[in-house]
């Protein structure tokens, strides 16, 4: 069976298009919110009220970094028949103490900063129909 999309995974830039970006990452949070309310801390009453400088801070937070799969219909394939089905926002890196969970965790310590990189996934969604 074939796919109705060509699938496409990219990091979102953070210097170009980002008013575009943002729009395009806004429309997708707020369909996974509707989507799926119980997968998220927020709700699509709170963020619906965000203004375009919220979204595009969003996507500009330092110690953050954003990645999208796109899906083109593969019939119909312009881009600008493309749209945003999937995200995923990445934090990091992550300091050892911030990283460490409590001892009563059972977890083992990560190893110091000097010896690892850690990040942390954030808000990781993909639309039902994809």
């Amino acid at each position: 069976m074939s796919s109705l999309y060509h699938y496409s995974f990219s990091r979102v830039s953070k210097t170009d298009s980002v008013q575009e970006s943002a729009i395009q990452y806004r429309d997708l949070r707020l369909k996974a919110l509707k989507a799926s309310p119980e997968s998220f801390s927020s709700t699509y009453e709170i963020e619906s009220q965000f203004t375009e400088t919220q979204w595009m801070d969003r996507l500009l937070q330092d110690d953050r970094e954003n990645f999208v799969c796109v899906a083109t219909p593969v019939n119909r394939g312009t881009s600008s028949m493309a749209e945003w089905v999937g995200q995923v926002t990445l934090r990091g890196p992550v300091g050892r103490k911030a990283f460490t969970l409590p001892e009563v965790s059972g977890q083992p310590l990560p190893g110091g900063d000097d010896e690892e990189d850690r990040w942390q996934m954030l808000s990781l969604f993909i639309l039902p129909d994809h």
